[in-house]
């Protein structure tokens, strides 16, 4: 199965829809187990680990190399060191849109729709790899800032799927990379947080990894560029993965696999694009549009992302 469409109750059912859409697309369920509204699922294919948890609101994800049932998630073997954060809500959710393979590499994109066009986003899977290397498991998630001053717009408070803007210390997801030659042997987890030692850049192919937009290397020299008035043609961006070597120079390692970036402005959320024989489905960041950080406004406390959004690509 490579795509489904479905709805979620709550996060704990969000999870276990996951582990049902993942086992029909042959990955190995360790653990799905539900303890009240809490429920762990650990599931891998050909790469490491991959664990969701949960309590009533919030959903987690993580990875690691090795599983015993009886240990917590941060004393697992060749444990991530790093979670990311997905802040769901309770539900019901409207939707939740599936999307898996192994082309280019195996993967699972998992877009739930809390509410009234409000989005959020789980990724993990392994990495299209660059060259021969260990590792290329990641995983990731959207939070995003719930201060209804700071919500109104992509800022450096949220943390949208791929995103390495940093400042964030407990949201962001990683990608296993080992690096025996710089002295980091396996396993190590290079995290999408630019203010992290060990970290991944995101960017895009023909683009600077530069922070001179203020919102991330994901969207340099992109997102303005992306609505031209008179071709209305749209760039789907292939989102590019850096780490950081010694010296303080990085390597080119991979790209997510049937995931793009692009800019929204001419597409509703859930709108399909047709490129040859491949179909895309778009999403926003968190929600599109643009809020307004003024207490006086009705758009005051809501979510917004712009124009910022995703593509993900349907597979027979």
């Amino acid at each position: 199965m490579a795509y489904q469409e479905t709805t979620g109750g709550s996060p704990e059912d969000v999870i276990n829809k996951i582990g049902a859409f993942a086992a029909s697309a042959g990955w190995t369920i360790a653990t799905n187990s539900l303890n009240g509204s809490e429920r762990v699922l650990v599931l891998r294919k050909s790469g490491d680990y991959v664990r969701l948890w949960c309590n009533a609101t919030d959903i987690w994800i993580t990875g690691h190399t090795g599983y015993d049932g009886s240990l917590p998630y941060n004393q697992q073997e060749g444990y991530a060191g790093r979670y990311a954060h997905c802040n769901v809500g309770a539900g019901p959710y409207t939707a939740v849109f599936l999307f898996g393979g192994n082309n280019p590499a195996e993967h699972i994109h998992v877009v739930i729709e809390l509410a009234g066009g409000v989005f959020r986003h789980i990724s993990f899977g392994q990495a299209e790899k660059l060259g021969d290397w260990t590792g290329g498991t990641y995983f990731d998630a959207t939070y995003w800032h719930t201060a209804p001053n700071q919500m109104y717009q992509w800022t450096q408070w949220s943390n949208p799927l791929f995103d390495t803007r940093g400042g964030q210390t407990t949201n962001t997801g990683a990608m296993r990379c080992d690096a025996p030659q710089d002295g980091r042997e396996s396993p190590s987890w290079a995290v999408f947080d630019g203010d992290n030692a060990f970290r991944v850049m995101t960017g895009l192919y023909g683009s600077q990894r530069s922070d001179n937009d203020g919102l991330g290397y994901l969207t340099t020299q992109v997102y303005d560029r992306n609505d031209p008035p008179f071709s209305g043609q749209i760039t789907l961006g292939t989102i590019r993965a850096d780490v950081i070597r010694s010296g303080g120079f990085y390597s080119p390692v991979g790209t997510f696999p049937n995931v793009r970036y692009l800019n929204m402005a001419r597409f509703a959320p859930g709108q399909e694009i047709t490129v040859g024989s491949d179909v895309w489905k778009v999403f926003p960041m968190c929600r599109k549009g643009q809020g307004s950080s003024s207490s006086s406004s009705p758009l005051y406390g809501q979510p917004y992302s712009d124009n910022h959004a995703y593509a993900f690509k349907k597979e027979d």
